[in-house]
């Protein structure tokens, strides 16, 4: 991955030796490359993201101590280069609040266990459109996934993969919050029927956010995605993130995917 964040062919084979002993050519690294180009979507943008920043510069990572440690990191790179097309300029303000986050996230409401993960079934689907659809998030995960070897790694590894070699995906583990005063004003404010207790803050970490196809895509891993139906906690990602940036929850897009599967809605 050092390769897709701006350093020459020459470097990476040099670093390999280096780590591991293995005495690799740039032409072998180019062969890779080309095998894997479909996979590796950022390769359009290297050359763009290289000019405005430099290699160590490129992804903002920011630990995360919420109950459990979170790598939070934003590609600088991408998100610029994504917001400056005109189907997202609309979309400046999850720039803004991307940034903030990991100057200024509010960590003393993450303290809590009110988790939007655990909050299952408070959605009427009747009327959810839930579609399977082709995306390369899948195929993705199954490259990636060979090489772990401990589950726990299963999140990360697949995050800092798709961060750093596709073309879309602009930030992961998210942080993201959502509390009893904004679900009442989108209640009346904005006549949204939100079925979830006014109690408490619900926070999560949304696993991927990707800008693309005139949306933005709040995305989330799970190893079973065709026996779970993460309805409730992506709704309650997609608000908190209309939410915080004043974007139009219209501009969301939910998904979660697995190494086979891929499904999407929208939760307007």
């Amino acid at each position: 991955m050092l390769y897709y964040r701006g350093e020459s062919r020459q470097h990476v084979a040099g670093r390999i030796k280096e780590r591991f002993g293995f005495d690799v050519k740039p032409r072998t690294l180019s062969a890779w490359l080309a095998e894997y180009r479909e996979l590796t979507t950022y390769t359009r943008l290297r050359e763009q993201c290289a000019q405005a920043f430099r290699p160590h510069q490129l992804i903002r990572s920011t630990r995360l101590h919420h109950k459990q440690v979170y790598m939070y990191r934003v590609h600088q790179g991408k998100l610029g280069a994504l917001l400056s097309d005109p189907a997202h300029q609309t979309f400046q303000p999850i720039a803004s609040y991307l940034t903030d986050m990991a100057g200024s996230c509010p960590h003393h409401l993450f303290q809590e266990e009110h988790r939007a993960s655990d909050v299952t079934g408070a959605f009427d689907l009747t009327s959810v459109a839930i579609k399977e659809k082709e995306n390369l998030a899948p195929r993705i995960a199954g490259l990636v996934l060979q090489a772990v070897t401990h589950n726990k790694r299963r999140h990360d590894e697949l995050q800092r993969f798709m961060l750093t070699t596709d073309s879309v995906t602009v930030a992961v583990e998210v942080p993201v919050y959502l509390t009893p005063e904004d679900i009442v004003h989108m209640q009346r404010e904005l006549g949204f029927e939100i079925p979830l207790a006014t109690t408490a803050t619900l926070t999560g970490h949304i696993d991927v956010v990707q800008i693309r196809n005139g949306a933005i895509h709040i995305i989330d891993y799970k190893p079973n995605a065709h026996r779970e139906r993460p309805i409730t906690q992506l709704m309650v990602y997609a608000l908190a993130l209309s939410r915080r940036t004043g974007l139009r929850l219209y501009d969301f897009t939910c998904a979660w995917f697995d190494e086979r599967h891929y499904f999407e809605f929208y939760p307007l």
